[in-house]
């Protein structure tokens, strides 16, 4: 049992914290809405009735949103073509991620999202093999190595070492949620938080999995995980592979659009503004002459 393998390492946090502003952007008028007077401020005297109505009036012209769109798209207008590799990487490419995004797909949305982030990353992962499983049976079953993509809200914490004057990862912990049906009503979903622990030791990589005790009704984080599973990938290295946009640094980025994303949010608070004047403008206020202040209306 660990209470701390599911907490994020401040390094984390200082990384999710400066990519909040593209989450949120990118998410529209509703994430914008759901934020709240996190980029909306509430006025000192505005009571919760009436900033509830001015939030639920504002919209959100989503230029930074267009921006990434339009980036991605002129780094990808061409689909991504393998000139040289085995067959059997080319098959890959197709259903790259086993969901059915090919490899243009995919990385359209890497990229997007280390746009917003200044970074992402491109997980390697395969199912394990059991044993005395053949390369034919692997084929039949197709079990194969795939992508998985990881944004930086899901990496809790990682470290570094330099192995033959060469900086690598040594440890990561990535933050997963399964959704699982409930066992009291089946058309119900209830959602279970994992961690999956990767630490490179003596050139071998060991993968550790931490779920959490219980379900929740709701995705979010828990505080007690029970160790799952425990196992050696053979490969020397954690396969995990980060996408700059912005490169300050080894694991070190800025998101890219930062000052675009500033302004965006400026323009979110001025159209509320504007709309809530024009709003008190066009309603007719009451007024009345000949009478006297206790007199009913």
């Amino acid at each position: 049992m660990s209470t701390t393998v599911g907490n994020r390492s401040a390094k984390s946090a200082k990384m999710v914290a400066s990519a909040a502003k593209g989450l949120h952007l990118l998410g529209g008028t509703d994430a914008m809405r759901e934020a709240g007077d996190k980029y909306l401020p509430k006025f000192k005297l505005e009571d919760k009735e009436d900033y509830s109505a001015r939030l639920s009036q504002s919209w959100l012209f989503n230029g930074y949103g267009k921006t990434c769109e339009d980036m991605v798209g002129m780094l990808l207008k061409k689909p991504i073509e393998i000139s040289e590799a085995p067959d059997n990487i080319k098959e890959y490419a197709k259903n790259i991620d086993m969901t059915g995004n090919d490899l243009s797909a995919f990385m359209a949305e890497v990229v997007k999202d280390s746009v917003r982030s200044g970074m992402s990353f491109i997980l390697v992962d395969a199912p394990r093999l059991p044993k005395g499983t053949s390369i034919e049976d692997a084929n039949r079953l197709n079990i194969r190595p795939y992508f998985v993509h990881v944004k930086v809200e899901d990496i809790l914490d990682w470290r570094t070492e330099t192995v033959d004057n060469v900086q690598m990862l040594s440890h990561l912990r990535i933050l997963e949620t399964l959704e699982e049906r409930d066992p009291k009503d089946e058309f119900q979903s209830v959602y279970r938080s994992r961690v999956r622990v990767m630490d490179l030791n003596d050139g071998v990589v060991t993968v550790r999995i931490f779920e959490s005790e219980g379900t929740t009704e709701v995705k979010s984080g828990a505080t007690q995980y029970a160790l799952k599973d425990e196992y050696q990938t053979g490969m020397g290295e954690i396969t995990i592979a980060p996408v700059y946009s912005n490169r300050k640094g080894f694991w070190q980025a800025k998101p890219l659009l930062d000052d675009l994303a500033d302004v965006n949010i400026a323009h979110w608070q001025s159209q509320s503004d504007q709309r809530n004047i024009l709003h008190f403008f066009r309603v007719p206020i009451l007024s009345a002459t000949g009478r006297n202040d206790d007199e009913p209306l």
